[in-house]
């Protein structure tokens, strides 16, 4: 989904201001859209990729030295997102720190059994891309570059990219196991519509508890969804089925919450 270009640009203003960088932006309403979804959870971790060459002399080297950073998120519905943002980016820059170490190692060290239902730690992944080459030179010739995500086994993946044309994507991975198409639509316009209202003051002083989670066209559909076959009905059989609706409409963005698992 690209970003209307006023969003695109807030982010990227905001980001300049907070001293920030735009994927600190997209992580930190990524963690606080999982919050308010899952009112009960009130820890998670969200997992980042290096490439790990923090050497010079691995610059040149060919291969995959790529490691898995876990980012570790405490609700704080109070705070600014400001200020959660600054805290994201704290949070990454101490992860990257740290990041020679291999995430295997990490999981041995810490005794973390591993599982055949889900990774280990975190079930939600980020990653950012800024620019979209399509051509370099390597090894003395002209390449093509194209992408090709390998399949993973997390249960939300999204993924941020900033063109060099000054556009926004983001695209929404989740587990085909879990959801659906709709569903992953769904979520996907849902954490457009939290980050535009994050962003929207451009200074980062809107608290993280305040933006509404669902669209109102989106709750607008639940509630057609929820009215079935249209037929004629006294006012007092109206009120009655208008509170079924909402009764209903709760249900089915329930539905719809991420699992903690």
């Amino acid at each position: 989904m690209r970003l209307d270009v006023q969003t695109a640009r807030t982010v990227k203003q905001l980001a300049r201001k907070l001293h920030c960088t735009n994927f600190h932006v997209y992580l930190t309403a990524l963690q606080a859209l999982v919050f308010r979804l899952l009112p009960e959870t009130n820890r998670f971790f969200v997992g980042i990729a290096d490439s790990n060459r923090v050497d010079s002399k691995f610059i040149r080297t060919l291969g995959c030295l790529v490691n898995l950073l876990p980012i570790r998120f405490d609700r704080e519905d109070n705070s600014k997102f400001g200020d959660a943002v600054k805290s994201a980016r704290n949070k990454v820059y101490g992860a990257l720190q740290n990041s020679q170490v291999p995430f295997d190692v990490l999981l041995d060290t810490l005794e973390i059994s591993r599982s055949g239902e889900h990774t280990p730690i975190f079930q939600i992944f980020m990653d950012y891309r800024l620019g979209d080459q399509q051509k370099t030179v390597f090894a003395g010739c002209d390449t093509k570059v194209t992408w090709n995500n390998a399949a993973t086994g997390y249960d939300l993946q999204l993924e941020a990219l900033d063109t060099s044309a000054g556009e926004s994507l983001i695209t929404l991975k989740l587990q085909d196991s879990l959801y659906s198409q709709y569903h992953t639509e769904l979520l996907l316009r849902t954490y457009v519509h939290f980050l535009k209202q994050l962003t929207a003051d451009g200074v980062g002083n809107i608290t993280l508890d305040k933006p509404t989670v669902w669209s109102q066209q989106d709750i607008d559909n639940a509630l057609e969804v929820s009215k079935g076959k249209r037929q004629s009905i006294k006012t007092s059989e109206k009120r009655h089925r208008l509170t079924l609706h909402r009764t209903i409409t709760y249900l089915v963005m329930a539905s719809y919450h991420l699992s903690p698992n």
